[in-house]
This record gives C-alpha cells, structure tokens and sequence, in this order.
C-alpha cells in the first residue's frame, strides 16, 4: 500500500485509513514482536498494545508515507518496555521457546533441519534487547541500516555495531548448539 495516496479529511476518513494500514502492517509488526518474545501469545497481547498506543498517537503522525518507520518505532517501543518488565519479573526463559513457525528455515522436516532451526530460535531467544531488535529488524523484516537506525532513533554506525556484536552472539550461540 502506498500510503502517500491516502488523505484525511475527516475523523471517519482518519479511521478507514488507520483500519487500513492495520490490515497492511498487522502481519509485519506481529512478526517482528514474535521473533522478540519467542512466545505466539504474548506477541499477540503485544500486538494489541502496540496498535492501541498507535490508534491513540496517530493523530500526531503528520506524513502517512512515515507510518512504517512510525509504526516500527512504536512496535519496538513496546517490545522494549517488555522486555524490561520481563527482566524485572525473571519471566523469560530461554530455555522454554516455542515453535515459532515452519516457514523459518525452509527444507524438508528431516532430524537435521529441525534441530538446526531448534538451535536458530534459542540463539535468537539468547540475543540482548538491542542487539535483538537490530537483527530481526534487519534479518526478517528486511530493513536497511538507514531504515533501522530510523526506528530506533540512532545513528547508521550504532546500528552497525550492533549487528556486528549480535551476528558474532549469534555465531558463537549456534556454533555451541552444533557441536
């Protein structure tokens, strides 16, 4: 959808275009918040919120071209906020992740393939905050540094870093996994 096609000019107006940009980004942002959490029932609480805090803020988004950055931003926001909550309550645990979908790393559903996406989601699920949000933004929801750095409010070169640190993370996480 490209967004720079739809106009508000009215309250009625406003929510046909929020109801349409939830139907385009739903799948988008719910994908991104269950790569977070590693849990299909607290992304979709997440979901929710996120969308919440949208629907209340978007009177406040003046260039509908911006609300993917926008809504990624807010998205992450709010992945980060449970992250932190989480960390106080000690409720994550990598230990216990959930199948996150098949569709992940396509093949055959061999012994093999299966324990190397096993060994995928626990070394995403073992990613710090940042570095996490930096490599599902980049890694599944394709998005450029520029477009990252965007969302999280930072510089290109912070964003860099980060993938670099969370790529080696990553690296070293499997590695163990295989052996």
């Amino acid at each position: 959808m490209d967004e720079s096609e739809l106009k508000i000019t009215t309250h009625d107006d406003s929510f046909t275009t929020f109801e349409k940009l939830y139907h385009e980004y739903k799948k988008m942002f719910f994908h991104y918040i269950l790569k977070f959490t590693n849990n299909y029932h607290t992304a979709e609480d997440l979901l929710q919120e996120t969308f919440f805090k949208i629907a209340r803020n978007f009177h406040t988004l003046k260039d509908l071209s911006k609300f993917k950055s926008w809504g990624f931003q807010v998205t992450a926001n709010t992945c980060r906020d449970w992250y932190k909550k989480a960390m106080r309550l000690k409720i994550i645990s990598t230990e216990n992740i959930e199948n996150i979908e098949d569709k992940d790393l396509p093949g055959q559903r061999d012994e093999a393939n299966e324990t190397l996406k096993q060994a995928v989601r626990q070394a995403i699920g073992k990613l710090k905050g940042e570095e996490k949000e930096v490599f599902l933004m980049k890694h599944y929801d394709k998005m450029n540094y520029e477009e990252i750095a965007g969302v999280l409010k930072t510089s290109k070169r912070t964003v860099r870093r980060r993938m670099k640190s969370a790529v080696q993370s990553f690296m070293k996480e499997i590695e163990g996994q295989l052996k």
